[in-house]
């Protein structure tokens, strides 16, 4: 089974930010995905069970039970804990991106300069300690 991608996270979150949605709202929100909508809708359903669509049911007299779908979707509770988790793992991954890449560089480049501006009087006192014993011998 495949994972979703960012794609069906945004409808998931779309449809969970709702009581419910219908087909139609789906297919005006998500307008650029229309080629693929159906799959998606499909997989998280169906696949995934994130999401539910409503249904009636009619029983015939013969007994014969037959199924209606409504096209109106509410978020199923996996579909919550799932969004929950691609949610937090998202913020984590983008807070490790600033720390790796913008707050680390800055401290290794504070400490450089640090390490520098404290080293070269130390480096010139050494360097005339050693002229000056090469002098006298």
């Amino acid at each position: 089974m495949s994972e979703p991608t960012a794609i069906d996270y945004k409808l998931l979150g779309y449809i969970g930010n709702s009581v419910s949605v219908s087909r139609a709202q789906i297919d005006k929100k998500f307008k650029k995905y229309s080629p693929s909508i159906d799959a998606r809708i499909s997989f998280l359903a169906y696949d995934m069970g994130y999401i539910a669509e409503d249904t009636t049911q009619r029983i015939s007299d013969a007994g014969d039970i037959t199924v209606t779908h409504l096209g109106i979707y509410r978020i199923a509770e996996p579909g919550v804990r799932a969004l929950q988790d691609y949610r937090r793992q998202k913020r984590e991954n983008t807070r490790r991106f600033l720390l790796q890449s913008f707050v680390l560089p800055i401290v290794v480049s504070f400490i450089t300069t640090i390490i520098t501006y404290n080293l070269i009087p130390i480096l010139q006192q050494l360097s005339e300690m050693l002229l000056s014993l090469m002098t006298k011998s």
